[in-house]
This record gives C-alpha cells, structure tokens and sequence, in this order.
C-alpha cells in the first residue's frame, strides 16, 4: 500500500516557465560568459543548481572551473531565482491539484522535495494556491 508520494517542485508539479533555468541562464552572462538557454538545460536540467553551473561553465568554456568563480556564479542564480520568484506568476501542470485531491481522499502523504529554502517553497505554493498548515497540505 503507497502511503506518501513525494514530488519535485519547479518544473515538475508548478510551471514556473523555465524560471529556474533563465536565472541560470542569466547569472552566466552577468559574469561575462556567453551561453543561451538551451545549452543550459542540454547540460545542467536535472541536477543539483552548483553542479549544473559547474556542467555548463566546464561545456562552454571547455575547462572545469575553480570553486570560487563556481560559486560567485551560483550566488548571483541564487539571487536571480528569489527576485524572479517574488514577482512571476506560477500554476500547477495540468492535473496535479486533480492528482493531490486523488492521493489525499485516500489519505497518501503528499511531500514536496526540492533545494529551496523552506521560506521560498512555501511561497511558491502559496502562489499556486497549496496551502502548509502544520504538515498537512491544502489547496
């Protein structure tokens, strides 16, 4: 018997159109590195954001790149995403809310996984009309 289903966020359960992707995308050119967006998501779709920068700097400029220019890039991602996810709009994909009442009326734990900070997550399914009460979800 299934008694939780866990589930991705961005991209996966709330279309956020890519966001994620375009402030990866973003923070790359603000350091003066060329790359567009479907090099981006060739190389780093997937993975864990750090790790994704580190693909697609190791792909576009064809060496690895030290930890210090790896992580200036992924704090200015960082700081990219949350300015974006405070003013976009989000949704659910077509027959996730029908998929979570599903799972709930037989009482199957729905859990939300991503590397979002608890803060940032919770807004976003604030935005997309999930509510967190306790560790129950509502919508």
């Amino acid at each position: 018997m299934i008694k939780m289903v866990v589930f991705d966020m961005a991209g996966t359960t709330i279309d956020e159109d890519n966001m994620v992707y375009k402030c990866v995308t973003k923070a790359f050119i603000d350091h003066k590195i060329v790359v567009d967006l479907e090099t981006v998501l060739l190389h780093g779709a997937g993975k864990e954001k750090l790790d994704a920068i580190k693909s697609v700097y190791t792909e576009v400029l064809n060496e690895i790149p030290d930890e210090a220019t790896a992580q200036e890039i992924y704090i200015s991602f960082k700081a990219l995403l949350e300015e974006a996810y405070s003013t976009i709009q989000m949704k659910l994909f077509d027959g996730v809310k029908a998929l979570m009442y599903f799972l709930h009326k037989r009482d199957i734990k729905v859990v939300f996984n991503t590397g979002y900070t608890h803060a940032v997550a919770s807004d976003i399914l604030k935005k997309v009309n999930i509510i967190l009460a306790g560790t129950s979800i509502y919508w």
